[in-house]
């Protein structure tokens, strides 16, 4: 199930345009409201492409698939643990010593480096919301 959500366009640049999300009925009940750009502002903006030739002032519907929340999670909090586990183990089968911690910290290091060189990259487009519907 992907993440729907209806916001105004409050600018054009090019191709692209500049969508403010409001908060929504369903945040109240979502498990993720802690975590959410929207429970703090209460309004989010998002630049997103313009594949509907929207003005500003439209109204519009964004879609951000669910697919990319499991995956950003795993690649912000998960691959840092997984990689963190791993130099651990490998460094305590190579040196038997006390410098297991020290390479279980680079890995972890190494996982974070990883996360945001894929925020940073073109990976981080899977993550952006796009542009659906108009609505009146």
């Amino acid at each position: 199930m992907a993440l729907r959500e209806f916001g105004e366009i409050i600018e054009t640049r090019g191709d692209k345009a500049v969508v403010r999300i409001f908060r929504s009925e369903s945040c109240e009940e979502c498990s993720s409201k802690g975590s959410c750009p929207l429970s703090v502002t209460k309004k989010w903006e998002v630049e997103v492409e313009n594949t509907l030739s929207a003005e500003v002032g439209e109204r519009v519907e964004l879609e951000l698939g669910s697919g990319a929340y499991l995956a950003s999670g795993f690649i912000v909090f998960i691959l840092p643990i997984i990689l963190m586990l791993v130099f651990y183990l490998i460094a305590n089968q190579i040196f038997k010593s006390s410098l297991s911690p020290l390479f279980s910290f680079v890995g972890l290091l190494a996982g974070m480096m990883v996360a945001f060189l894929f925020n940073r990259g073109k990976g981080a487009r899977r993550f952006e919301f796009r542009m659906i519907e108009k609505h009146e």
